[in-house]
């Protein structure tokens, strides 16, 4: 039987309601998210900005009066400069001039002045209302400074000399000073951490002429912790701050911590960046701002300890610095929403809630009473009772649709009932007809499987055939290889006898001729006419004898091993570390009878050095077989041609083995078919066939390598073999 679901709990009524109060809900939800976007958010953020703005501009001028101070200052100094006011030479004088401006100055802690030569003298604050001189001149005292103490009253309390190794010329402040052009006013050192006093700061620094000539550069320190004290007071909105960075992310204007509370502990943190100092949020603000387009100031937003935070970044110069003024604060500070407007917000919703709660309700009740009446007409349908027509009061047309839609499908039903039978009378046939179709079917697929009985056992019986002519073939072959080996090794023989026969020939006619003369001189002796200077005659050809003997035997000697280790290495699979100059020595040795007896010459090149860890006997047979086909094949016809064989390395792993003729080259008809097993032009004079099969096979599968092959009628012909220098592992080795 077919299965029906479980009859839903919830009627339409409470789901119209529902739906209702879902979208009055949502409603309520986009207009409060309207008015958070369009309306709160853009006023918290223009009232962020106006602090933002207000707080950076505070800092802007408390920086820019201390810079017209600062360059007041200077411009002073420099005047009693060149009114030789100021001398680095008369301390007293130097201190009366000074002591003020350091007293009433924006932050000064110390004024330094040094001339050319490097004679210095400074003036700084002191521990307890005390100053301190320093005064050096590296050229006339070395690294020796004198450090005078005066008290508050300006009467000397203490004059003392000790190593301080200050030269003025090897400081930056200096050195910037002395690069000032004519018309510039002051130089403007980096921030950095004062040598004499240990505190961050930076130096403006000014010059000019003395009288008698030298040039003088002074230099106003001026400490950062004055900054850092401002910017401390200042707080944005409820938790935010303000900061003051210069060049790579330092800090000069700590924010609001306690962390930086007291002296020691602002000097340790100015210079430093957010990182180093942990400051989270200062690092995040500043990392999203540096992921911004280079010159974006306007304000951004950003997530940081949990928070999300607003912060604005405001360029600024000081003297030659730019400077960069950060403000920060959580943008919770800046929500115009009080507790007020939230509990207005709230009664307003649940009054529209309650609104569409009673409009639904009345409009799912006259939607529900038409949809019961056609249930019930669709539960008539369903049992089958299909000779009254669906009956539905309603005032819509979508109800009025839907009920003619159940008075069709009624009056389908009918028709369909009453065709039943003659429908199921024809699936009777049908199926009649299916069932003697399926017999007669798996008769034919009976003779069907014979028949592919028959034709495997006849493709069985001719791979049987097929496969005892491969062997047959393959034992072809491997006589033909043996018979060539052989050939090879018949060769070799000729050439050993060839080789040998004039330096053994030479030994044996100086052995004779030797022989003859002690004859003679036995003779002599023993009829006691032996004369001295034929004995010392015969001493001299003795010497000359044993020496031509001595030679054509060595000579002998090395024929004989280079033909022994060629023989082993062509009748064996052995491998071997050789070199491959050697190599080609040997079997170009072992063909020199051959080839002498023709007008051809054989030029090759290798490195000595060049070793490979292979099988030489397989390389041998390899060049004594294209020498022989050039010979054979590319020679026909020319009476002096030319080999020429190469050797190179090819990185660290390969070897590239080069072989070309000048000979009549290769028809392009031919040249795929060159190293087919028995293919051969001179098929009946003497020509096998399966030379340059060998060659491929060894070249492949002996070697490890590849062989390829150019050539074109009357251009020559030339074979390219790269092999591995390393060949790789057989069964047997």
């Amino acid at each position: 039987m077919p299965q029906t679901s479980s009859p839903p709990r919830g009627s339409l009524q409470r789901s119209l309601v529902s739906a209702a109060l879902l979208v009055a809900l949502m409603v309520l939800g986009l207009f409060l998210a309207g008015t958070w976007y369009f309306v709160y958010r853009p006023a918290a953020r223009a009232l962020a900005v106006a602090q933002f703005d207000n707080h950076a501009r505070q800092v802007a001028a408390r920086l820019g009066t201390q810079t017209e101070r600062l360059e007041a200052i200077t411009r002073l100094t420099r005047e009693w400069g060149r009114r030789g006011l100021i001398d680095v030479t008369r301390v007293e004088d130097f201190n009366t001039l000074l002591r003020p401006l350091i007293d009433g100055g924006p932050s000064l802690s110390s004024m330094v002045a040094a001339d050319d030569s490097g004679r210095e003298v400074l003036l700084m604050r002191g521990p307890d209302r005390t100053w301190i001189n320093r005064l050096t001149d590296p050229q006339r005292r070395g690294p020796q400074a004198t450090f005078i103490t005066w008290n508050a009253q300006w009467e000397k309390t203490a004059e003392v000399e000790r190593q301080a190794d200050y030269d003025a010329r090897t400081r930056p402040w200096f050195q910037g000073g002395m690069a000032l052009a004519d018309g510039q006013q002051a130089f403007w050192t980096a921030p950095y951490i004062f040598r004499s006093t240990q505190e961050p700061g930076l130096s403006v620094v000014v010059r000019w002429h003395a009288a008698d000539g030298r040039r003088v550069a002074m230099t106003h320190d001026v400490t950062l912790t004055d900054l850092t004290r401002f910017t401390q007071r200042i707080v944005v909105g409820k938790e935010g701050f303000v900061a003051v960075l210069a060049e790579g992310d330092r800090l000069l204007g700590l924010p609001r911590s306690t962390r930086f509370a007291d002296e020691l502990a602002i000097k340790a943190a100015v210079l430093k960046t957010p990182a180093e100092l942990g400051l989270p949020v200062l690092d995040a603000g500043l990392r999203h701002w540096r992921g911004q387009p280079a010159g974006h100031s306007g304000l951004l937003r950003f997530e940081a300890e949990g928070s999300t935070w607003l912060a604005a970044f405001r360029p600024m110069q000081l003297g030659e610095q730019r400077l960069q003024v950060a403000t920060f604060a959580p943008e919770a500070d800046f929500v115009p929403l009080g507790w007020r407007e939230a509990l207005l917000v709230a009664l307003l919703g649940a009054a529209a809630m309650l609104a569409a709660w009673w409009l639904a309700a009345r409009l799912a009740r006259r939607v529900a009473r038409p949809l019961q009446q056609l249930v019930a007409e669709a539960e008539r349908i369903g049992q089958l009772q299909l000779d009254e027509p669906v009956v539905v009061s309603h005032n819509w047309r979508e109800i009025h649709a839907l009920a003619s839609a159940k008075e069709t499908m009624r009056r389908a039903l009918l028709d369909a009932t009453r065709t039943q039978a003659d429908v199921n009378r024809a699936l009777i046939d049908e199926v009649g007809e299916r069932q003697r179709a399926e017999v007669e079917l798996a008769r034919y697929q009976g003779q069907l499987e014979q028949l592919v009985a028959e034709r495997t056992a006849q493709l069985e019986a001719s791979n049987r055939e097929l496969t005892e002519a491969m062997g047959e073939l393959e034992r072809a072959q491997a006589e033909l290889i043996r018979n060539e080996k052989l050939a090879s090794l018949g060769m070799l023989v000729a050439g050993v006898a060839h080789e040998l026969n004039t330096p053994i020939g030479n030994a044996l006619l100086s052995a004779s001729a030797l022989q003859d003369d002690a004859r003679v001189l036995i003779e002599k002796a023993s009829k006691r006419a032996l004369r001295r200077s034929e004995f010392e005659d015969f001493l001299d050809a003795l010497n000359e004898a044993t020496d031509l003997l001595a030679r054509n035997l060595a000579r002998a000697g090395e024929l004989i091993q280079h033909f022994k280790q060629m023989a082993v290495d062509q009748a064996s699979d052995q491998r071997r570390v050789f070199r491959l100059r050697s190599v080609l020595e040997d079997v170009l040795a072992s063909l020199g009878p051959r080839i002498k007896k023709t007008q051809h010459r054989i030029v090759f090149e290798a490195p000595v050095e060049l070793e490979m860890d292979s099988y030489p006997g397989a390389l041998g047979q390899i060049i004594s077989n294209l020498i022989v086909n050039a010979e054979v094949h590319g020679f026909e016809g020319i009476a002096a041609g030319e080999v020429h064989i190469s050797a190179r390395a090819e990185g660290e792993d390969e070897v590239v083995l080069e072989f070309a003729d000048n000979g009549v080259g290769i028809p392009s008809d031919r040249l795929p078919h060159i190293f087919d097993p028995f293919f051969t032009t001179k098929r009946g004079s003497g020509g096998s066939g399966i030379g340059l099969n060998i060659v491929y096979n060894l070249v492949g599968r002996v070697l490890g390598g590849h062989i390829e092959v150019r050539s074109a009628p009357g251009e020559g012909c030339r074979f390219t073999l790269t092999l591995p220098r390393i060949a790789p592992q057989r069964g047997e080795d």
